[in-house]
């Protein structure tokens, strides 16, 4: 009987004791920036911890929910810093390790303002997070941290970046150094390799690619090698016997416990029976032997949750029950539900078999994917992500676009079209009804907008009304004319003689009486011309809104009775010519 404790994933071994301790992946940041324009299809986030598809045991549950890191920025550069000599991290205090190691680096407080320096306890490790590449340079460089006057030795080495993955190729040779590695690897003919790390003086290598697909097989060299996909194994310590930590981080290598059994401090007559804390097996813990040693990589895992959700949505499709969420009881991580679903639905996308296709040609491209016995396609591995995405979308887009008309039957005579009809690509026939050319979208559409036309030339129409009402409230008064009364008794001007000198000019004398009649008549004339601009400047914008509107509900008048028209056409069949008809007839008849 299978169980959900056996996981079977393709890839290679890998123990914690065959990784070397260098730089980590220092270049591979710089290589990635240079390639940052390729579009790749990835989750925009890094796994935290060691979460796994399957059903893991309470043991494994606790130890990863225990491990896991808090949420990091994707864009920093992380340094992983790894005390020895029997630092404990929870003991002494992370704040205490923290300052050491700013100390220990030669930063300055305003230089490390934006790091994030986190513990994490399980592991008894330090990271630090930071988007400088000059301090991740500087904490790479640290060797030993300074605690109470003490000095601790530590190993500090940049992590892979985000959104990457690894695999594994065997059988290159030893006496290779790391330069010559980097020029037969990271070549044009691999476009995704961004770093490569020999496993110490081993004859195994690890190859860092750009995105969450590992290739079948790497160019070295001339030479065309098999890849695998890296797999890590749970920590487990040789000193102590715990699980989560390595022996070269083991805070208490005097306290010990038995792999086999748990018993603390056992001595060398100890009796026991194996058990292992993984799976139970009669072995010693995390062994050889154990089946669920090796963690689940992170790529398998998205890959799983994408089918999950998938096989959910068809099953809502297909029933209208409610879809699984994305995150199932195996997923520990706690998001938002809108979130998991965007990121879930695109991995569905570019995972998912295309409609009408063999099933397993496509599982053939996720190269991660174990089975026993089962080898993927090596030409589907060589496209890359956004062309294999591309494809599988535009397939599964234009079987989608394929319109039928089904009429869905009343509660009473039975249910709608059965999940055999949808696969068949077979519905049921139209038997009565409206036909489907009134239940018409655009039709529905254009009488909404001519009836939003007449509303508002109906307003036009109001408007207009009031300003004429207005005007025959408020006339405008004609200005006042002035009056002159002449003198019934003429005014005796007396007549000087004349002279030979002209006599100068004198001023004419006006009578500040109709001087002011005069200024008032001038004053209101000119506010009646203003009112009056104003008044018909308002009346031909109206008219001109209203002409507008006109023209435009006429186009789109002449556009709906188009469009019925031709839908009556096509409905309507021909009728058959009667001048023919009879002409055939009296043919038949001679």
């Amino acid at each position: 009987m299978a169980t959900a404790m056996q996981v079977t994933v393709e890839g290679e071994d890998i123990g914690p004791a065959e990784i070397s301790e260098s730089a980590g992946w220092i270049t591979a940041f710089s290589r990635r920036k240079s390639t940052s324009s390729r579009q790749t299809l990835q989750p925009c986030n890094v796994p935290r911890g060691a979460n796994e598809g399957a059903a893991p045991a309470s043991v494994r549950k606790r130890l990863t929910a225990a491990s896991r890191l808090p949420r990091l920025p994707t864009e920093h550069f992380r340094v992983i810093v790894r005390p020895r000599g029997g630092l404990d991290i929870k003991k002494t205090g992370h704040f205490k390790i923290a300052q050491a190691l700013i100390a220990a680096a030669g930063l300055t407080s305003g230089e490390v303002e934006e790091d994030v320096i986190c513990p994490n306890m399980i592991q008894n490790i330090m990271v630090a997070s930071t988007p400088s590449e000059r301090n991740a340079k500087a904490y790479n460089t640290v060797a030993s941290l300074i605690i109470d006057n003490v000095t601790y030795e530590v190993n500090a080495y940049m992590a892979a970046p985000n959104n990457t993955s690894k695999g594994v190729i065997r059988h290159i040779d030893p006496t290779l150094d790391q330069d010559e590695l980097t020029r037969l690897i990271v070549q044009p003919r691999n476009p995704t390799v961004i770093g490569v790390r020999r496993i110490k003086s081993t004859s195994s290598v690890i190859v860092l690619f750009d995105g969450l697909k590992v290739p079948e097989c790497v160019k070295c060299g001339p030479s065309l090698v098999k890849c695998s996909l890296y797999r890590r194994q749970t920590d487990i310590c040789y000193a102590c016997g715990r699980l989560g930590h390595r022996a070269d981080v083991c805070p208490s290598p005097e306290d010990g416990i038995c792999r086999g059994c748990g018993t603390s401090n056992p001595d060398d007559q100890h009796n026991y029976s194996p058990q292992c804390a993984l799976c139970g097996g009669n072995h010693l813990t995390a062994s050889r032997d154990c089946k669920r040693r090796f963690q689940v990589p992170y790529v398998v895992r998205q890959r799983r949750r994408a089918r999950r959700y998938q096989k959910s949505q068809e099953a809502h499709d297909s029933t209208g029950a409610e879809p699984l969420p994305p995150n199932s009881a195996t997923s520990r991580r706690s998001r938002s539900s809108e979130t998991r679903g965007n990121r879930y639905r695109v991995l569905a996308e570019d995972n998912s078999p295309s409609p009408g296709r063999a099933s397993s040609k496509d599982k053939g491209r996720s190269v991660s994917r174990g089975r026993k016995g089962y080898k993927p396609d090596s030409r589907s591995n060589g496209r890359s992500p956004c062309r294999s995405r591309s494809r599988s979308i535009g397939r599964s887009s234009s079987r989608s676009r394929k319109l039928s008309v089904s009429i869905q039957e009343p509660a009473e005579q039975g249910t709608g079209p059965t999940w055999a009809d949808r696969v068949k690509g077979q519905t049921k026939k139209v038997t009565g009804g409206t036909p489907p050319e009134h239940s018409n979208t655009r039709v529905a559409q254009l009488e909404k907008e001519n009836a939003l036309l007449k509303r508002e030339m109906q307003q036009l129409r109001a408007e207009i009304a009031e300003l004429r009402n207005a005007t025959k409230h408020n006339p405008v008064q004609p200005p006042t004319t002035l009056q002159y009364v002449e003198d019934e008794a003429p005014m005796e001007v007396p007549v000087e003689e004349a002279s030979s000198e002209r006599p100068a000019k004198k001023r004419v004398i006006v009578d500040s009486a109709c001087s002011s009649s005069a200024m008032k008549a001038k004053s209101e004339i000119k506010d009646a011309i203003e009112s009056l601009s104003i008044t018909v400047g308002a009346i031909k914008a109206t008219l001109d809104g209203l002409v507008e509107g006109f023209s435009s509900l006429s186009l789109r008048h002449d556009e709906l009775e188009k469009h019925i028209l031709l839908k009556e056409k096509r409905l309507v069949p021909p009728r058959p010519n009667r001048q023919r008809l009879h002409l055939a007839a009296s043919s038949t008849t001679s």
